[in-house]
């Protein structure tokens, strides 16, 4: 598995992710981005339960894309309660 540290901008706004893929370059691969729970709760990219389904989709095939929203590690802005996280999701993809 080769995973590599990617940044992405929104609405003005850079945050940062992590890309896992398999070490088999033939490509192509299906893709999956993965949001994690809510901040207040634990949540981060680099949750367990998150780290664990990218790992394992990873060795299933897929490439995983896991990010923090923002005001969550090194994302810039602050959280906003749900309301404009969906932007983030669809930047991603």
């Amino acid at each position: 598995m080769r995973q590599s540290a990617v940044s992405f901008e929104t609405e003005g706004l850079t945050f940062e992710g992590v890309i896992a893929q398999p070490d088999d370059r033939s490509g192509p691969w299906p893709g999956v981005v993965i949001c994690h729970p809510h901040p207040l709760h634990g949540g981060n990219m680099d949750n367990n339960v998150v780290l664990a389904l990218a790992l394992g989709l990873v060795e299933e095939g897929f490439v995983t894309l896991r990010f923090n929203f923002r005001g969550v590690g090194g994302s810039e802005g602050e959280h906003t309660k749900g309301e404009k996280e969906s932007q983030e999701v669809l930047a991603a993809l």
